[in-house]
């Protein structure tokens, strides 16, 4: 499992945990099952995301002549999947603890 590969499967995982632990902080009861369903949608559309700008940086990195250029998008193949990957948890979690206040 490549470091692409890996940022989509916490990416799908992580989603849902973030949702649902926003929504119980909230204190959203039984609704919080609501926000995790979101968070599965939510994860599934951030983690395909994730796939592709990790891969498309991969295979431009591959693709280079000189081996010079290809070390800025490999570091950016290192620290992009993550950032990415942990924002889509903020997201989740933001959004869902922002519904479960704001709605309930």
């Amino acid at each position: 499992m490549n470091l692409a590969d890996m940022m989509t499967l916490l990416t799908l995982v992580g989603c849902p945990v973030a949702a649902g632990l926003a929504a119980a902080s909230e204190k959203a009861g039984w609704f919080t099952l609501v926000f995790v369903v979101f968070g599965v949608a939510l994860g599934f559309g951030c983690s395909y995301c994730v796939r592709a700008v990790s891969y498309l940086i991969l295979f431009a990195s591959c693709k280079q002549k000189k081996i010079w250029l290809s070390v800025p998008l490999f570091l950016a193949y290192m620290f992009v999947p993550m950032i990415a990957a942990f924002g889509s948890w903020a997201l989740a979690g933001g959004l869902s603890a922002w519904f479960a206040k704001h709605l309930l």
